[in-house]
């Protein structure tokens, strides 16, 4: 056997063993251990405690197989966290619904109707943060966006015009005397040239 055949063997073992983590038994472990917990929380509230060890030793042990033992093939981009995310306000809303069945059974009729609400909250909340929140998060921030440019090519932000990423309202109708700006002015700079604008064809 050759010195690049006993490489390519190792190679292939090395593939072998440094397999892609199991996301998704993972990712199930955890939301199941989350529905339990908060759904018998009202009941048994020391599954809590005992929900918060395994979350803390289950954080260590997956920190060090995610960096030392499992070699990612692919990135999903965050695509996980969505799943996630509806799994853990469902978890929420059986968790307030457990709560009120509880209170129900042991007699508590005058604290009934306060409890009403409490399915709603994480309802309304799934609501607000999606509204807020869903439309940037699958989106690249202007930051990434523009990381990724200058790895790709150093010199593509100076063929960019000035006014690139301007509205076109404001662009429009809009001159800067070009003798006492650089090529890509700062907004100080922007403040300290006289301009002018213009309204309609007519100067302003």
């Amino acid at each position: 056997m050759s010195q690049a055949d006993g490489h390519q063997l190792l190679a292939a073992a090395a593939d072998d063993y440094l397999d892609t983590p199991p996301l998704a038994a993972d990712l199930s472990a955890l939301l199941i251990v989350l529905l339990v917990c908060v759904t018998y929380s009202t009941t048994s509230p020391l599954i809590m405690i005992a929900g918060a060890l395994f979350f803390v030793l289950r954080w260590l042990v997956l920190a060090l197989r995610y960096l030392y033992v499992h070699v990612p093939r692919f990135d999903s981009g965050g695509a996980f966290w969505y799943l996630l995310w509806d799994q853990a306000i469902l978890a929420l809303i059986l968790g307030d619904i457990a709560t009120l069945a509880t209170v129900g059974l042991r007699s508590g009729y005058a604290q009934l109707p306060f409890l009403l609400p409490l399915p709603l909250l994480p309802v309304a909340f799934r609501m607000r943060a999606e509204y807020r929140f869903a439309e940037p998060s699958r989106r690249l921030s202007l930051r990434v966006a523009r990381a990724l440019d200058a790895r790709a090519d150093p010199d593509l932000a100076d063929r960019f015009p000035h006014d690139a990423y301007w509205h076109p309202a404001l662009r429009e109708g809009f001159s800067v005397s070009s003798t006492c700006l650089p090529q890509h002015p700062s907004f100080d700079e922007l403040d300290a040239c006289p301009t002018q604008f213009y309204c309609g064809g007519g100067k302003q």
